[in-house]
């Protein structure tokens, strides 16, 4: 899903009254707020959908995949998310009920 399909979503067509370009508005300053967040080593939480956070990965030998050289890639931070229960509960029980349509 991206930002336009969420904004639909968060405006569906008409009934909620509620405009795209007005529901567009109010998501698209999350971006840097959460990205802010991240870059001061704080984690984001989001209440029935997971936690923004950030990892330190640890410098390493890589490989150049064109021409099989080893190279040094340096030590550097990550943003992960990691999913509240009630999402993943919820992701979960779709699958299997979209499993259990799909059985002969």
């Amino acid at each position: 899903m991206n930002q336009s399909t969420l904004c639909s979503h968060v405006a569906p067509p008409r009934p909620a009254g509620v405009l795209r370009a007005t529901a567009d508005a109010e998501i698209a300053p999350l971006h840097p707020e959460i990205a802010e967040s991240l870059a001061r080593n704080e984690s984001v939480a989001l209440a029935d959908s997971g936690t923004f956070s950030t990892r330190a990965r640890g410098a390493r030998e890589g490989r150049n995949p064109a021409m099989g050289e080893r190279i040094a890639v340096p030590a550097f931070r990550t943003s992960e998310f990691k999913a509240e229960k009630t999402l993943r509960e919820s992701v979960n029980a779709r699958n299997r009920a979209e499993s259990r349509d799909t059985e002969p």
